[in-house]
């Protein structure tokens, strides 16, 4: 995996208002999932949102093999195919990704124009009226607790490069594994090494996750 440089990110965009939907360990093309893109179809309807962020495991249940897998089909774009769900997703990748190609999820933003994924981890930045930034971080946490050492401290230091690029925006963080949960997998000790210190220095608001398959809120 490599950094994505601010030239590469993805494009800045100005909005009224933000509303956005999270969702996480979604793609099993099962009823559960089909119940799932129904609320969010309806919540959206309700209140339009500008986009989708995806905590991982996209695919179950071992990833996709490219960016024509059939998966895709069934398990993406038929599953959210409500006009309120129309709008662009921002996924990162999860430890189920990880058993397919990684570059496939990466080149089929290049297929369907709602899948927003230039690389491993990347940022968003959207402006509110009164020109505060609003800063969105994608993680590649798998790649943080099982990749290299030198593939670590590289999206490391992107991290801290980009908090700090935008010291009076809203910060928030999206990955797959939690820091911290009241779950069965409980904290992360490496996580919570590598990361926490980087949200507490740059003041990150909330930091997003799945792999748990249950909803928390925790304030630490």
């Amino acid at each position: 995996a490599k950094a994505v440089p601010s030239a590469r990110s993805l494009p800045e965009a100005t909005d009224t208002t933000l509303r956005w939907i999270v969702v996480g360990d979604w793609g099993t093309g099962g009823a559960t999932q089909h119940r799932v893109a129904r609320a969010m179809a309806a919540v959206a309807e309700r209140a339009p949102i500008h986009f989708v962020l995806s905590t991982g495991d996209n695919i179950y249940p071992a990833g996709v093999r490219s960016a024509d897998d059939p998966q895709w089909e069934q398990k993406f774009e038929r599953m959210y195919a409500a006009p309120s769900l129309q709008v662009p997703w921002y996924p990162v990748l999860g430890n189920h990704d990880y058993r397919g190609r990684v570059r496939a999820y990466i080149a089929y933003s290049a297929r369907n124009p709602r899948w927003h994924m230039p690389a491993n981890f990347y940022r968003v930045l959207h402006f509110l009226p009164d020109s505060t930034p609003v800063l969105f971080l994608g993680l590649d946490t798998q790649q943080l607790l099982t990749g290299s050492a030198q593939a670590r401290r590289q999206q490391l230091a992107w991290v801290e490069q980009e908090l700090g690029r935008f010291p009076k925006a809203w910060k928030f963080v999206w990955g797959h594994h939690p820091l911290r949960s009241a779950g069965a997998y409980g904290e992360n000790p490496v996580l919570l090494r590598l990361l926490k210190p980087l949200f507490d220095r740059y003041g990150v608001a909330v930091y997003f996750c799945g792999h748990e398959h249950d909803l928390q809120l925790l304030r630490h």
